[in-house]
């Protein structure tokens, strides 16, 4: 289990459990979730970080990980029990 490429879950629905917002955190997501055996791919994600952020309108682009919607939540478990708990992404609720 590991990286995925997008085109592969064409037929699955997806869900943003995790944005990086620096190469090193984000290979430290890569390897949580290698690690722990999940599929997951990696897009570009838009993120607000900070006041100055929220005052002024401005987001920055960041490594976005999707992970299919049935191991969302356990995937946000593992990362936040790693420690990487900033740029988790809480589900959605309707």
């Amino acid at each position: 289990m590991a990286r995925v490429e997008p085109e592969r879950w064409d037929d699955k629905n997806l869900e943003l459990v995790y944005v990086a917002g620096s190469v090193e955190e984000a290979r430290r997501v890569e390897i949580t979730l290698t690690d722990a055996g999940m599929d997951f791919t990696i897009g570009p994600e838009e993120f607000v970080q900070g006041v100055f952020s929220i005052v002024f309108g401005s987001s920055k682009s960041g490594a976005g990980f999707f992970v299919i919607e049935v191991q969302a939540d356990q995937s946000r478990t593992i990362l936040r029990n790693a420690g990487l708990t900033r740029g988790v992404v809480e589900a959605e609720t309707e």
